[in-house]
C-alpha cells in the first residue's frame, strides 16, 4: 500500500543586506536556523542590494539603514519600484521616528531593532513574506502615539473660518436665518453668504447636509438636527 507524500512548502528566501559581516554571519544563522527560510545571498552595499534583489527576486529583503553606497531607505525604495514583490524588513540599530517614517514611505512591512531577539526577526520574516506587517514592539507603541498625538491634534475642518464655524453651530440648531443673524450680531444676508460659503467647502447642497456632514466629521459640539433653536453658551 502506498501513499502520497505531503507537498513540501518553498522555503522563504531571503536576501541579507548589512554592512558588518559579522552581523551577516549571525543574522544568516538565526534565519537559517528556521526550517522554512534560506538565505540565498547577501550584500554589503544599497547597490548591491538592489543589483541582487532584481536578479534574484527573493521574498524577503531584510536590510539595515546604514549601507556602503547607497543607504537603505534608497535601497528599499528602488527595490519596491523595480521589483516590487520583494518585500522589505528593516533589521537596524537606529529607532529614530525620522527612520521609522523614511523605511515605511519607501515600501518597508517590517522594521525590527538589532536589540530584539531572534525569535522577533524570523517572525518579521513570515510575517512580511505573506504581505503583514512586523514591528518591533518599541516601534510599534512609538507608531501607535504618534497616530494618537495626530488624532488628537487633528481640527475638525481646518478650511473652515472661525465665523463660518459659529454660523455653522448655530444652523444646526435649526433655527431660521433671521434668528442666527440676531445671535451673532450680523445681516441675515450675511448669514446666507456664509452657509453658501460652507456648503461649498464641505460639497454639500442644503445647510441640513452641512450639518450631517459636520457630524459625520466628528464635530462633537453640533447638536441634533431639529426645530429648536438655543443661543450656544461657550
Amino acid at each position: 500500500m502506498t501513499s502520497k507524500s505531503e507537498p513540501v512548502s518553498e522555503k522563504i528566501r531571503v536576501l541579507l543586506v548589512d554592512d558588518h559581516k559579522v552581523m551577516r554571519d549571525g543574522t544568516r544563522l538565526i534565519l537559517e536556523a528556521a526550517d522554512d527560510i534560506e538565505v540565498v545571498a547577501e550584500a554589503e552595499s544599497g547597490e548591491d542590494a538592489v543589483r541582487l534583489a532584481l536578479l534574484l527576486k527573493p521574498d524577503v529583503v531584510v536590510l539595515d539603514i546604514k549601507l556602503k553606497g547607497q543607504s537603505g531607505v534608497q535601497a528599499a525604495g528602488r527595490i519596491k519600484a523595480e521589483a516590487p514583490e520583494s518585500q522589505i524588513v528593516v533589521l537596524t540599530a537606529y529607532d529614530y521616528d525620522q527612520y521609522v517614517r523614511a523605511m515605511l514611505e519607501a515600501g518597508a512591512l517590517g522594521y525590527i531593532l538589532k536589540s530584539d531577539g531572534g525569535r522577533e526577526l524570523v517572525e518579521a520574516v513570515r510575517l512580511v513574506s505573506e504581505g503583514s506587517s512586523a514591528f518591533s514592539y518599541w516601534v510599534a507603541q512609538r507608531l501607535i502615539a504618534e497616530f494618537c498625538r495626530a488624532t488628537a491634534t487633528k481640527k475638525p475642518f481646518p478650511e473652515l473660518s472661525q465665523r463660518e464655524l459659529e454660523v455653522l453651530r448655530l444652523a444646526a440648531r435649526g433655527g431660521p436665518y433671521q434668528q442666527i443673524a440676531e445671535g451673532l450680531g450680523i445681516s441675515t444676508r450675511t448669514v446666507e453668504s456664509h452657509i453658501r460659503n460652507i456648503c461649498d467647502k464641505l460639497k454639500v447642497d442644503t445647510r441640513e447636509d452641512a450639518v450631517i456632514e459636520a457630524r459625520k466629521r466628528g464635530y462633537g459640539i453640533l447638536s441634533q438636527w431639529g426645530p429648536e433653536f438655543e443661543p450656544l453658551e461657550d
